[in-house]
This record gives C-alpha cells, structure tokens and sequence, in this order.
C-alpha cells in the first residue's frame, strides 16, 4: 500500500490523528509476512528414501553350493578346491590379511563387532544365492559404483564377487569381508566404504574420481572385484519405493497464526477504525480539500525537496513568496528519495550478488563431480529435484526439531530477501506512479480515487498500483518465488534398515538441496526486472506540459497544493483540476485543486506563490533569465537584418 506518511501535519482542522494502536498494527504487519516467506516450501514437503545395505566381497564359491565342486586357479598356475567356509569372516573383525597381496593389503573379517542380526541376515542371502542366483540382477563395476554412490535410490544388499583367489586360499573361505552400511547426513556427499581405491590410503574415493575405463581395476578393501549381485527384495523394494507427504505440524501452526494476524490487522487498519484512512494518494487530496490545513496555507506551490529543506527551521514561521513558473520534463527518477532509492538499490544488488556467489560454488562442486558445467549437462541434473551431488553443507543440523528448523531457514532465506526486494521496489515504483497520477490532474478533470468512495468518487486499485504494472510484478515475483522453491528446498529422508530380516525403519534426517538450473532463472529473473525497473525510471519523464510540483508521498507537499476556494466546500467529492485558482497581491497566483471551471495551468514565465527550493529555483530563474537576454538578442539581429534590406 502506498502509505503517504513521509512528513505528517498536526493541524487541529485534519481528521483525527492515527491512534497509537493503528501505528502499531501497520508496523506489524510487514513483519508477519517474514514468517511466512520462511516457510514458503517448508510445511508440507515430500521425502525421498535412503536406506542401509550389507555388502560382502566373496568369491564364486559363495555363489554356489559345495556340491557343485567349483575349482580355483592361483597365480602359480596350480588349480585348488574352491573354500566354501563364511563362518571365520563371519566372527572375525576385520583386519588387513598378511602376506601384501600385489601393491595392497586385503582386508579380511566384518569392519565392526558384527551384530546378531547382521550375520542373521548374511548367512540367509548365503544360503538364498545358493538357491535362486538367476534372480540375482549382475552389474559391471561402473554400474555398481554409479548406482550405490546415490544415497537416494534404492540400494538392495550387495554381493562383490572377487577373483582374489589367493586371501581366500589362505583363510581357507569364500567370504572375504563385509560391513553393514548405514548411511547418514555426514557420508551422503561421499561414495561408500566400498568404493575403497587402489591406493588404501586413499580410503574414500571422490565421485568425482570415477572413470569407467579403470573399474576393471577396481579394489574393494584390496580385493579386486569383477563383477557385483544385487540381492533381491520385493517387499524392501515395494516399501522404499512408496510416495509419502509430510507435514510440520508447528511450522503450519505458527504459519496459519501469523496468516491471522495479517488478516486481523489489514480489516481492522480498513473496516474497524472511525477515521478517515489515508492510503492513497487520493485519499489525502480528498482529507486535505476537506479540511485544509492551516500550517501549509501560505506556503503557496511546495515539492518534497522544498519541504524538506524548510522543515530543518520551523514550518510554523516559513512562507512562500512570487517564484518565477518554469516548468521542465522530469525523470521518473526523482520522484523516489535518495533514501528508498538506496535502500531499493542496495537490498536488491545485495541479494543478486549473494545468489551469485552461492551459485559459482554451486557450479564449482558440478564441475568437481561432472568435470563438465555445460547446458547439456546441467539440464540431466533435473529440475528441482533432490540430487546427491547437490546438497547444502553447511554444518548444519541435521536431526530431530533443529534438523528441521535450521535447513528450513537455510532453503527459504532467499524467500526471505527476495519478499523484502519486492516490498522495495514495489514502494519505489509506487512513488513513480503516485507522481505520474499527481500530473494528471494537470491535464484534466478527475474524481479522486479513494480508500472509501462516496458519490461519483473511483475506488483503489485493487493492487495498490494500477493493473498494468501490478498483475504483471506480482506474477514476475509470484513465477520467482516459485523459482526459488525449486532452487533451494528441504530433503527430509526416510531411512530403511535393510540389513536385518524382516528391514525395519530408522530415524531419518533433513537436510537441504539446491537445483542448478532452476537457479539460473531465479537469477536472471530479478535482474532483468531491475535492470527494467531502473531504465524504466531513467529514460522516462513527467512532460512539462503537464508539470506540477513533484510531491512523491509527502502528504506536507500535498497538503500545500489543496488550499481551494473557500466557497469550493464540496471539491473533495466531485471532479477536480490542478492549476491557478486567483491572482494574489502584484500578480503573483495561487494554484491549488479545485472545481472552478476558470482553472487553468499557470504559463511558463509567470509568478507564483510558492516556497523557494533555494538551489533549483536559483539554478531555473538563472537559466530562465539568460535565455530571454539571448532570445531578445536573437530578435533585435533579425530585425536589424530585415531593417538593412
């Protein structure tokens, strides 16, 4: 709303003054809308699924049973009996098996003291693989790799079936090594301990080192894998898999609190208060009219920028004087302050230099992961969707109630900053078009438009500002919001304990991830509007044909141009124009609102009653001055030219 309140009268002839309370209420109900902003895309949210795994290296005797008599070649050349023992590694906490086997030392056991149910559940896939290994789906090294570094898709147990013929000899068994994984918030942005590399030192290997022509290469814990089995699971598969809606109670409750406020506050500022409400421009022409203010009557014509240079002394002892009219185009630049410019400017350079930040890191961690940020790309990461690779770390955390507060606010800030930008520019741009509308009244005759009409008074616009401008800003702002919900949003996972028969459910988290090519457009958006909004305001003028002093929301200014005729009592309720309403003392005129038929534009040139704008009058009556001496030169030459012939 375009509250007229920059300088505010005390006359005892105006309305009643706004009470306390109303001060209160308007204040607050900005403040209502951060809530709000904050949690945007954060009350009711979907989920997606992780869930833990065991996965075994073994060799091809573990695949089959005893009977089948499976043989195994060594390095030497000599062809053995496969082993077919688990229970040592079954009970055996894992250590590095001697001798080195080529440049690395194999591991041998569970990493971890193994639970009850984690061998329960190994020994049932052992005896299950047995029995039904042509429903087990076979992967290459790099479909595995690939697969099982997403925390977000379904990970069934996983068998890594090895050529390391000489552990297994050695430890006399088919079972090498195993661990039951379970993943969490703090593992998510890396591969799993299975994606041990070459280089034991190097014990987890970065997604971003995968090459697929070197996965035939591939180590796990030091045993070379050849291929990997995925055990079947229709009933885990069937759970991870479901869709499901959660809801945060508490935010949608302080949600639909604040919502009541705001409501409350915005009827009660409309319907619940006896005075006159000034929220738009015409409704303080129409209170002025009425009730003329007896502090500003012979102040004469004033702007915003005389005002404010007279209000540094005492209003009550300045007056206006004969000022020369020198009407001039103005910018639409000038009719916002310094201030709201630079606060306007400031917030939103702020925010789009921030977004861009955030973004170059963005990019960098998909180059790190991709090697490539080319569109191609970036459009296969998705659209707002929760991506591993793309999560916001931030130490945050990431459990329970503070899990959840914290990557709400860190996923809706920008919702946060992006409300305050429009709130900035929707003011500036108000004051633009309060001017623009202020001019007209130069031109012709108009009702007033009013909070309240009465009679043939025009009501508001229904978005505060006229619809041409309105609808298209809050669909531009409604399509960024929106933009930003997929940008930056809530994972709340759901987590599944595959490891024990029957799974069970754990504990999830939350935490927060970013979309790469929903931000592009979140940040192009706001700045080609800015970049709009202030060419808009540059390149566009107030034509002097209909200049009239320039009061943006000054309701002290206004006040100053509506001293009508005191017999004009009924002006407020019916058609009025600005301009020259009588001729005071040595021709100087007085220009206000009115109905008068006579009225009419005061002509360039002429005298006014007005309160000096000390630097710009001076700066107009010096211009002004020499261009009649040059004109009047100009004349006298033409005519001693024409005189000569």
């Amino acid at each position: 709303m375009n509250g007229l309140t920059e300088v505010q009268t005390n006359s005892q002839s105006q309305p009643e003054e706004a009470s306390s309370s109303a001060v209160v209420t308007a204040a607050d109900i900005p403040k209502s809308d951060a809530p709000l902003a904050n949690r945007y895309n954060a009350t009711v949210f979907s989920t997606v699924s992780s869930n833990s795994f065991m996965y075994a290296t073994v060799t091809e005797a573990f695949l089959y049973p005893p009977s089948d008599g499976v043989t195994f070649v060594l390095e030497n050349g000599s062809a053995i009996a496969a082993p077919t023992d688990i229970n040592r590694a079954l009970h055996t906490v894992a250590y590095y098996a001697m001798p080195v086997v080529g440049d690395v030392m194999p591991s041998f056991g569970s990493f971890g003291e193994p639970s009850p149910e984690a061998i329960e559940t190994l020994e049932a896939i052992h005896n299950d693989v047995q029995i039904n290994l042509q429903k087990y789906q076979r992967l290459s090294n790099y479909a595995c790799l690939s697969h099982y570094s997403n925390p977000y898709v379904l990970r069934p147990n996983v068998l890594l079936v090895s050529n390391d013929y000489e552990t297994a000899s050695e430890f006399n068994t088919s079972l090498l090594v195993w661990q039951a994984h379970y993943p969490n918030s703090a593992t998510n942005a890396e591969l799993d301990p299975i994606v041990w590399s070459k280089d034991w030192a190097n014990l987890f290997q970065p997604v971003s080192a995968l090459n697929e022509s070197i996965m035939d290469e591939w180590k796990s814990k030091g045993h070379r894998v050849q291929y990997c089995l995925q055990v079947p699971d229709a009933s885990a598969a069937s759970a991870f898999s479901a869709c499901r809606v959660q809801c945060a109670p508490w935010v949608l409750l302080v949600t639909s609190i604040f919502n009541f406020i705001k409501c409350i506050g915005v009827l009660w500022l409309l319907y619940g208060r006896p005075q006159h409400t000034i929220c738009t421009l015409g409704d303080a022409i129409a209170s002025f009219l009425e009730y003329p203010d007896a502090i500003t009557e012979k102040l004469g014509i004033a702007t915003s920028s005389s005002l404010a240079r007279t209000t540094n002394g005492s209003l009550a002892h300045a007056r206006g004087g004969p000022q020369l009219w020198l009407p001039k185009d103005i910018r639409w630049f000038n009719a916002g302050s310094k201030g709201r410019w630079w606060f306007t400017m400031t917030t939103s350079i702020i925010t789009l230099g921030a977004g861009l930040v955030i973004f170059a890191t963005a990019l960098s961690v998909v180059k790190r992961y991709y090697h490539s940020i080319a569109w191609g790309t970036l459009w296969d990461m998705g659209w707002g969707t929760p991506n591993y690779k793309e999560l916001i770390e931030w130490s945050q955390p990431t459990t329970g109630k503070s899990g959840l507060f914290a990557n709400i606010m860190i996923a809706n800030i920008w919702q946060v900053l992006v409300s305050l930008c429009y709130i900035a520019q929707n003011a500036l741009l108000s004051c633009q078009l309060i001017a623009y509308e202020w001019t007209g009244f130069a031109r012709e005759r108009k009702t007033l438009r009013v909070s309240h009409p009465v009679g043939i008074q025009r009501s508001t616009y229904f978005v505060s500002i006229p619809l041409r401008y309105g609808m298209p800003i809050m669909a531009l702002f409604s399509l960024e919001h929106w933009l930003l919900s997929q940008t930056t949003f809530v994972i709340r996972v759901m987590s599944f304990d595959f490891t024990r028969i029957p799974f069970t459910t754990l504990d999830g988290w939350t935490t927060s991830g970013f979309s790469i090519i929903p931000a592009i457009f979140a940040i192009i958006l706001p700045a080609l509007l800015l970049i709009a909004q202030s060419a808009n305001a540059f390149f566009r003028k107030y034509p002097a044909a209909s200049a009239m002093p320039l009061v943006s929301t000054c309701s002290l200014a206004i006040s100053a141009n509506c001293h009508r005729p005191r017999a004009d009592t009924e002006a407020h309720l019916l058609p009025v124009q600005w301009g020259v309403i009588e001729e005071c003392v040595e021709g100087v005129q007085k220009c206000s609102f009115t109905t008068l038929r006579t009225v009419k534009a005061p002509m360039p040139g002429e005298r006014v009653l007005a309160l000096s704008d000390e630097k710009s009058s001076s700066r107009s009556e010096l211009w002004y001055s020499r261009a009649k001496a040059f004109s009047a030169i100009f004349k006298s030459l033409i005519a001693l030219y024409r005189a000569r012939k």
